[in-house]
């Protein structure tokens, strides 16, 4: 809403157009969030870590393509609790930490907790000495105590050529 206000310029009175404190409404809307438990599916993904670590320093690369694949590993499986096979965490560590590889081809599963899920890296404990790990993994949380009843496990699908891979969804059997 325009108000007029009066105000002095120099010795003059004149008048200025100013806008009330008021702010035009903003839309709130609440971010889509996926329910895994519908679509208990097993996917392949083609993921470019290029683009994702573009820019980063050189030291902080490959760290950054591992956090990146968790993050993308839970937006599109609707999962907070996601577990990376040893596999893939070498295969993005293969050419050190400055040169992550460009792409990935990754194998995304939505597994159920239970007390046995033992032998998976993860990066959210923050535990990755492999003394260690084994028991990390499988302490984080049981079946009765999960407040997530399905959590994602990511693995390393071994590709030579990027052109043309699409998302797929893999059959449980194989």
């Amino acid at each position: 809403m325009l108000t007029l206000k009066r105000i002095f310029v120099g010795e003059r009175l004149t008048q200025v157009r100013s806008r009330s404190g008021e702010m035009a409404p903003i839309d709130k809307k609440t971010p889509k969030t996926r329910s895994a438990i519908k679509d208990v599916v097993t996917r392949d993904y083609t993921v470019n870590l290029h683009k994702r670590t573009h820019d980063r320093s050189f030291k902080k690369r490959s760290p950054w393509a591992i956090k990146s694949i968790v993050s993308f590993a839970e937006k599109t499986m609707g999962t907070k609790d996601v577990r990376l096979d040893p596999k893939l965490n070498q295969q993005v560590w293969s050419r050190g930490v400055r040169s992550p590889p460009r792409r990935l081809r990754l194998r995304l599963e939505l597994l159920l907790v239970t007390a046995l899920s033992i032998g998976f890296v993860n990066v959210r404990a923050r535990r990755l000495t492999w003394s260690s790990m084994d028991d990390a993994a499988g302490k984080r949380n049981d079946a009765e105590d999960a407040k997530e009843k399905l959590y994602t496990y990511a693995s390393y699908v071994p590709c030579t050529n990027f052109k043309g891979t699409v998302t797929e969804v893999v059959d449980a059997e194989a």
